[in-house]
């Protein structure tokens, strides 16, 4: 008898991506619509987007490696 085992190991890009997206969304409930609150909303988008397409590049690497 043969058994399988699958583990799900989340990336620490994808939790980071994750961590900052909830960090946004915390900030726009939290404060008012401050010049001060937008930069800070924006300067997290920006290092989410960046996480997010790293993460799409090593993906998109790791599938062609596979292949």
């Amino acid at each position: 008898m043969t058994q399988v085992i699958q583990m799900v190991i989340r990336q620490p890009a994808l939790n980071q991506a994750r961590n900052l997206t909830l960090a946004i969304i915390d900030i726009a409930r939290k404060r008012e619509a401050s010049a001060e609150s937008l930069n800070a909303i924006q300067m997290l988008a920006v290092e989410a987007i960046a996480t997010m397409d790293e993460l799409a590049k090593q993906t998109l690497k790791s599938n062609q490696d596979n292949s």
